[in-house]
This record gives C-alpha cells, sequence and structure tokens, in this order.
C-alpha cells in the first residue's frame, strides 16, 4: 500500500481484514512528513504507530534482507537531486519540523541523503530564496496598484532573464554525462494552486519567454483565444454588439476607446438587436 501516511481509520479496518498478520503480507510504503490529508479524515498516527514499534531492518552477511513481520525499512537516499538542494533542504526541516509540529523529529534517519553518485561534487550553485518586497517607500508608492502575486511573478520572470542572460554551462546533464548551457526547458515553476496560471501565462508571454502550462481551462481564457473566438461568434451572427467591440479592440483593427466612442456617439439612438 502507497502513501500509507493519508490512511483513514476504515481503510486501515479493510487492510487489516484482508491481510493476514502471520506471517505477514502486507508491504506499506509512506512518510509521515508527506501527510496533508487530515482534512480528508488521514490518520497519519497508524503510520506513527507501526513506526515506533517495527524494527530498523538488517541486512545479512550476503547484503540480502531477511524482511520479517514488522519491519522497518528506511530508504532515505535521494537520488533526484544535487547536494545543494539536499543540504538547504535538510537545513530548512531540521530547525523547523520536530514531534510537536509534525509528529517526528526530522533528524537522523529521517533526513535526506545524497544517493545520486554520478552528480560531479564540484556542482553545487548556490540556493537562493527570493522574496518581493518594494526596494522604500516612494517605490512601495508608485507600484500601490501592483498586485502581489503579479509583482511575484515579474521578480521571477527578471531572475529567469538574468540566468538566460549567461547560460554558459549552468548545468550538468545526467544524461549526457556533461555541463551545458541553461535552456529555458530546464526550468519548471511550482504554484501552490492553478489560479495563477492564466496570469503567469500572460506575464511570461509579454516578457517574451515562453512557457508550458499543463491547464487546458484557463488556457481557453487566454487573450488569443478569446479574440478568436469573439471573431467567430460575430462572423456567425454581426449584431453581437460585445464580440464586436472585442474584434474591435483587437490587434486585428486596433480600435482605440475612445474610436469606439465617437462611433457610439455619432448616433445614440441606434439599438443593435442579436438573434
Amino acid at each position: 500500500m502507497d502513501e500509507y501516511q493519508d490512511t483513514n481509520p476504515l481503510q486501515e479496518a479493510i487492510l487489516s481484514g484482508v491481510s493476514t498478520p502471520a506471517p505477514g503480507n502486507r508491504f506499506m510504503v509512506g512518510d509521515v512528513k508527506q501527510s496533508i490529508y487530515g482534512f480528508r479524515l488521514a490518520a497519519p498516527q497508524l503510520f506513527l504507530d507501526k513506526y515506533a514499534r517495527y524494527t530498523p531492518s538488517t541486512a545479512s552477511a550476503d547484503n540480502t534482507r531477511n524482511v520479517t513481520d514488522g519491519e522497518r525499512i528506511t530508504l532515505a537516499e535521494n537520488f533526484r537531486s544535487s547536494r545543494n538542494i539536499l543540504d538547504f533542504t535538510n537545513l530548512i526541516f531540521r530547525q523547523v519540523m520536530d514531534r510537536t509540529v509534525g509528529d517526528i523529529d526530522y533528524q537522523g534517519g529521517e533526513e535526506l541523503k545524497l544517493g545520486a553518485t554520478d552528480i560531479p561534487s564540484d556542482f553545487a550553485p548556490a540556493t537562493e530564496l527570493l522574496l518581493y518586497v518594494p526596494d522604500d517607500a516612494e517605490d512601495a508608492a508608485a507600484n500601490a496598484d501592483l498586485d502581489k502575486d503579479i509583482g511575484q511573478v515579474r521578480m521571477v520572470i527578471n531572475r529567469i532573464q538574468a540566468l538566460m542572460a549567461h547560460p554558459e554551462k549552468q548545468l550538468y546533464d545526467r544524461k549526457q554525462g556533461a555541463y551545458r548551457n541553461l535552456e529555458y526547458r530546464d526550468i519548471t515553476l511550482l504554484v501552490p494552486t492553478r489560479s495563477q496560471n492564466l496570469q503567469i501565462q500572460e506575464e511570461f508571454a509579454a516578457a517574451g519567454i515562453p512557457i508550458v502550462i499543463n491547464d487546458a481551462q484557463n488556457y481557453f481564457k487566454t487573450t488569443e483565444l478569446q479574440v478568436m473566438l469573439s471573431l467567430l461568434k460575430v462572423i456567425d451572427n454581426p449584431l453581437q454588439e460585445i464580440p464586436l467591440v472585442a474584434v474591435l479592440r483587437s490587434p486585428m483593427v486596433g480600435m482605440t476607446a475612445d474610436e469606439l466612442a465617437v462611433v457610439r456617439l455619432a448616433d445614440r439612438h441606434v439599438r443593435t438587436t442579436t438573434r
């Protein structure tokens, strides 16, 4: 059973009912530090109880495991990340996670350990934290209308542009087994929700940075597609005012709001009707 830390009591009862205790035939995989489904009645204490009771595994002389019922196997090695990422992660969580906060002490076997032996030891780029704050009171007043989320996105854009200005050999490619220049496709953004996806796409487009967002729902809300949809609506029915104005204001026609107002004021009593 995977993601065992998010098991709830009902699921545990079902599993206990269909499994055998002697010999044990349950293999559970999980990490209580990743338990996030308390709102779904997940009970991480089920995991912690077994974590405390089961004995640590031991390897035999021929390096094979004699796994028995109630044995705990710790898989602490991380094979995805370089040492600088693991060291920074351990530094943060060693200070903020303990039994009071996360029901487990972040130390010893809980810390991430480097498992990737194919990454050169000299590859250790600095880990950065970017915080969006106005430089001074004057700058804060000038950008009072700037949404905090947009400010954060633009800050990230500026950092990406700075990285791409000097991409020479900033990345070690494990498949090629050599250093190579940084490319846009090497950069990934992790966001807490999808609500900003459209905003992020628009800001990146304005900055000329290519981006791929796996969110079809927001994709159809982009300005370019909305204009094309409006054009199709006007072709289907020219009397639809809102799609018509959208097309007139788009780069395809390029009319300004003032020009549209002049057209309307030419005869304020004209009313269009839609089918």
